[in-house]
């Protein structure tokens, strides 16, 4: 499994737990991030496939990508393994 940073691993972490699709900018308030820096990091997860983003008129939204892995249970143990 690929290396995350510490800023990934709860940018993924608030993902997981969102539990659906998630827009930026609420992410960026769940995180405590700025909105830049969480947009710098989704998009580099997004490209790694580990997230998946959609547009919906101006609004974006953000969802963690199960497909990415092949056993669900063990997600969130191998994402916040350090």
């Amino acid at each position: 499994m690929e290396e995350f940073t510490k800023t990934q691993k709860k940018i993924l972490n608030s993902l997981f737990n969102a539990g659906g699709p998630i827009t930026p900018n609420k992410l960026a308030q769940r995180t405590g991030y700025s909105r830049p820096t969480c947009k710098e990091h989704i998009d580099r997860l997004e490209k790694k496939g580990y997230v998946i983003c959609k547009k919906e008129g101006r609004r974006k939204f953000c969802i963690f990508n199960y497909k990415k892995y092949k056993e669900k249970e063990n997600v969130k143990e191998k994402m916040l393994r350090r």
